[in-house]
């Protein structure tokens, strides 16, 4: 099998993002486990809800972080299902889907697929891999901190993805070091959209809509002119500065 520092992202766009409704569970000959078309390589880690493994995709032959979403585990905390259209924990998983699947930045991790097989036990979610870990690991650096200049870089990086997710009317809402990745090559990534809300402007730039959910998401064409609405809005109130509206911390989900 390719080593996994030799696999690069592939471009991707958000036509490109798959809603898969069945789901193929198999073993081949070697043992190696099948869903669909990844081939499960080993876990990465254990979330609230399930299993975080590294899998590769045969059909493109990218690595990613497959997320596993027990139901019943859902239901026991939450005390509903997880059929579509309803609400509690299903409605939070349905805001992450709507908004993780039309972002599609540099600074921020891709969702390629959803796997929603109602017939089963788990729905996956098939993210971008990010093998660097979060921003800051305390046995990394030997307790002398990361240095000016290399924090420095992180934060530039990691205000480009904020201002990306509000200009298009995202707030991340738990945003910490376990939520903030590294590529190898330096690049932050955001991620977790869990607890994430969606907010709106009225034509004038005003955020007073601001926590009116919309589980269908702007289209990047409605996105660039309200990108543009703000940036006019903004300048005509003497100033660049975009408000963030962020909010409280929750747990972290893997």
């Amino acid at each position: 099998m390719t080593s996994v520092d030799a696999l690069r992202d592939g471009s991707f766009s958000i036509g490109d993002f798959r809603d898969t409704k069945t789901l193929h569970l198999r073993a081949d000959a070697s043992g190696n486990v099948h869903l669909n078309q990844y081939v499960v390589i080993k876990d990465l880690g254990q979330g609230a809800f399930g299993k975080v493994k590294l899998c590769l995709n045969t059909h493109t032959n990218r690595l990613c972080a497959l997320k596993c979403i027990n139901r019943r585990s859902l239901r026991r905390k939450f005390g509903l299902g997880l059929a579509r259209g309803g609400t509690g924990a299903d409605t939070g998983l349905q805001r992450e889907i709507a908004i993780m699947k039309k972002l599609v930045h540099p600074n921020v991790v891709r969702l390629y697929e959803v796997i929603d097989d109602t017939t089963g036990q788990y729905m996956f979610m098939a993210l971008e891999y990010v093998p660097g870990g979060p921003v800051y690991d305390p046995t990394r650096y030997g307790g002398e901190g990361m240095g000016e200049e290399l924090a420095r870089h992180y934060l530039r990086e990691i205000c480009r993805g904020l201002d990306f997710l509000h200009v298009n009317g995202v707030v991340h809402r738990d945003l910490k070091p376990d939520n903030l990745l590294v590529k190898q090559d330096g690049t932050v990534k955001i991620c977790d959209f869990g607890v994430s809300e969606l907010f709106e402007y009225d034509e004038a730039g005003d955020d007073s809509g601001r926590g009116r959910v919309s589980l269908d998401y702007m289209t990047t064409t409605a996105g660039t002119q309200r990108s543009r609405r703000r940036s006019s809005s903004s300048s005509s109130r003497g100033g660049g500065q975009r408000r963030t509206g962020s909010g409280g911390a929750g747990a972290a989900r893997k």
